[in-house]
């Protein structure tokens, strides 16, 4: 009967783990199109902000542990513009902080691809994002990377380039 408790133990007190999750890489032909740009860029700065909740409840208002959430702030030097407005010479995206939020571990002074949208991602939804609707956002679920070759041939069968 012990044996039987401590094998059922877990089933009765666990919990669901929340974090990032996708479902393959997205098709690019899609991953474009749903993409409100599509560059390439160098990162010339990252800043992490602290984004609070629009509505706290009165406990809340006195327990500010979960009153908002990190984000990661990137501005990039654009390279190519593949989709977008021609004349961005810099742009910022927001991304999660990684961790189980989606965020990109960018790195100062890397080249990367950007799929951005501006879509407020699901886990930000909640928070004061007034100041954030024309952001652009960005996360591990797109097809943003490092600059490789084999990406830029294939956004270039989809899109002429816009210099």
């Amino acid at each position: 009967m012990k044996k039987l408790l401590l094998l059922l133990f877990p089933l009765f007190f666990s919990h669901q783990a929340t974090g990032c999750s996708c479902f393959g890489t997205a098709i690019i032909k899609k991953e474009i199109k749903k993409s409100k740009i599509v560059i390439t860029g160098k990162v010339a700065s990252i800043e992490r902000v602290y984004i609070k909740f629009e509505d706290l409840d009165e406990f809340e208002k006195i327990d500010s542990t979960f009153s908002g959430i990190f984000l990661n702030k990137v501005t990039f030097q654009v390279n190519s513009i593949y989709k977008g407005k021609r004349k961005m010479k810099t742009i910022t995206i927001y991304t999660g902080i990684g961790g189980g939020d989606c965020g990109i571990n960018f790195k100062k002074d890397i080249d990367y691809i950007i799929y951005g949208s501006r879509e407020i991602p699901d886990y930000s939804k909640e928070f004061n994002t007034k100041n954030l609707k024309n952001s652009f956002w960005t996360d591990i679920c797109t097809r943003s990377q490092e600059l490789n070759k084999n990406e830029i041939q294939k956004i270039e069968k989809f899109k002429k380039i816009k210099r």
